[in-house]
């Protein structure tokens, strides 16, 4: 998870396993979260290790709060542009990393109300990811934040 999200935790992460919590991990704090066994879903151990690693740094790329700062940003579901972009991010990289098939991933995506960025977002998560995650995880983010903002 290191690898793909270009991020090292400073410290120890915690993520410890609950019956099914109404469909969602819990984040606690920034290093405590409760998730589930449950591999592929959005309380998956993977999903929240990937939230816990990336905690929303991203968003604070100069290039993306100004396009976000020029956009209308409206989700009938989110309310927060950085959580719901972090979410599909995190779905998209869950997904590559359990090498999920394209109808697996389109489902999480929909599972997680993040369905409306999926054709744009899941693409480029696949081809960061395919190349080694050779670039930086904001410029990424500014390229499926731009595409569907």
């Amino acid at each position: 998870m290191v690898i793909v999200t270009h991020c090292e935790f400073p410290n120890d992460f915690y993520i410890f396993p609950a019956e099914p919590l109404s469909g969602s991990g819990l984040k606690f704090s920034n290093n405590v979260s409760m998730g589930d066994l449950e591999i592929g879903s959005d309380m998956s151990f993977v999903h929240e290790g990937l939230h816990l690693l990336l905690n929303e740094r991203w968003a604070k790329n100069e290039d993306i709060i100004e396009i976000i700062k020029k956009s209308n940003y409206k989700d009938d579901f989110y309310n927060s542009w950085i959580a719901k972009y972090e979410q599909a991010l995190v779905i998209g990289l869950d997904c590559c990393i359990q090498n999920s098939n394209d109808k697996r991933a389109e489902n999480y995506y929909k599972s997680c109300n993040v369905d409306n960025v999926f054709n744009v977002a899941y693409p480029l998560i696949k081809n960061y990811y395919d190349n080694d995650c050779n670039e930086s995880i904001e410029k990424l983010m500014f390229n499926i934040i731009k595409q569907t903002i």
